[in-house]
């Protein structure tokens, strides 16, 4: 699965997702530091990357965009930010995402250890 990471993600955490076999780009690397979310979305519904955030105007950008995108993104909400169990978690969300057999406009948001996830029809 590719996958693109806001600014926010820390470095830890996407070397674990690499160390997993997810092909990981990050902010930095897209050039996109500085970038608006729709930035985000714009180049993942291009390359079919799902974006990895802890922003939550994600959510409102999947729930009111009115474009056909096919964007999937999975937000983080830990407090306290525990980057192991939020790595074994991620791991697990994004194995069950990408066995899902609908991979259109998705959101997904993660806290501990409890994933929502909501489709959305693009008819």
């Amino acid at each position: 699965m590719l996958v693109l990471t806001d600014e926010n993600i820390p470095r830890e955490l996407v070397n674990s997702l690499r160390e997993s076999g997810y092909e990981v780009t990050t902010s930095a690397e897209a050039d996109l530091l500085g970038a608006t979310d729709e930035s985000y979305l714009e180049r993942a519904t291009k390359t079919g990357e799902l974006v990895l955030t802890e922003d939550k105007d994600f959510g409102l950008l999947q729930e009111f965009e009115s474009s056909k995108r096919a964007t999937r993104v999975l937000l983080l909400r830990y407090d306290p930010f525990d980057l192991r169990k939020i790595t074994g978690d991620t791991l697990r969300a994004l194995e069950f995402i990408g066995s899902l057999a609908k991979q259109g406009r998705l959101m997904a948001v993660l806290s501990e250890g409890r994933l929502r996830l909501r489709t959305f029809d693009e008819g």
